[in-house]
């Protein structure tokens, strides 16, 4: 029978805070860490690697001959555990209270793990800072917490986590806001994130420029 992990599940929760806590692990690390059996502990592994929650930070050979693997977070896993904690714990992204212990948190992350290179490239590919910025620039932090508490709330609302990663269809996705009763708010994000980071600017251009090239595809089937 197949097991039924989503995005809900309090496990694969518990398993990616522990990451977040102690930093890269092995396998047998958070087994013992979270007391948990082996095959649990390789089936969530399994799982949260493939929905693109984690992935392999470091490998390195083991005395037994096997290579001993050590995973981290992705931005998507990251979004995951907070999502969980918005929607399954049914706290409100909008309470004052909420949103700075959320920042908080953010921050604690982003000081933790800017400097494991996989981490680095996690924010690169995302938010598209350079890795001077990431590295030596202080207001990364503010533009990293900004990023991730808008997407994190607009994962919220559209629950898209519970269903597959967001990965390739965050910039898409939120590109619509552009159009709906949240475009003033859209707006103002993009141009706070571009003012700042390259990277995400051009991510941006390409993105509305894949929009106009679909709608015209529509317009010319329409024809």
């Amino acid at each position: 029978m197949k097991a039924d992990i989503s995005i809900s599940d309090s496990t694969l929760i518990d398993f990616l805070e522990l990451i977040l806590e102690n930093g890269p692990q092995t396998a047998y690390a958070m087994r013992e860490i979270a007391g948990k059996s082996y095959g649990t502990t390789h089936l969530y592994l399994n799982e949260m690697e493939k929905r693109q929650l984690l992935k392999i930070y470091d490998e390195k050979p083991h005395k037994s001959g096997k290579t001993k693997k050590f995973f981290g977070p992705t931005i998507t896993g990251i979004m995951g555990v907070f999502l969980y904690n918005l929607e399954f714990q049914e706290q409100e992204i909008e309470t004052k209270d909420n949103e700075k212990e959320m920042e908080d948190q953010l921050r604690t992350i982003y000081h933790k793990w800017k400097h494991i290179k996989p981490f680095t490239e996690e924010i690169k590919e995302f938010a598209g800072f350079s890795e001077e910025q990431i590295l030596n620039d202080p207001e990364s932090e503010t533009y990293f917490i900004r990023y991730m508490h808008f997407f994190i709330g607009l994962a919220s609302q559209a629950s898209r986590l519970q269903e597959e990663s967001i990965q390739d269809k965050m910039v898409m996705y939120a590109l619509h806001l552009a159009t709906g009763e949240q475009k003033e708010q859209y707006i103002s994000f993009v141009k706070f994130m571009a003012d700042y980071s390259e990277g995400y600017k051009n991510s941006i251009i390409t993105g509305v420029k894949k929009i106009r090239s679909d709608m015209d595809d529509i317009l010319d089937v329409l024809k």
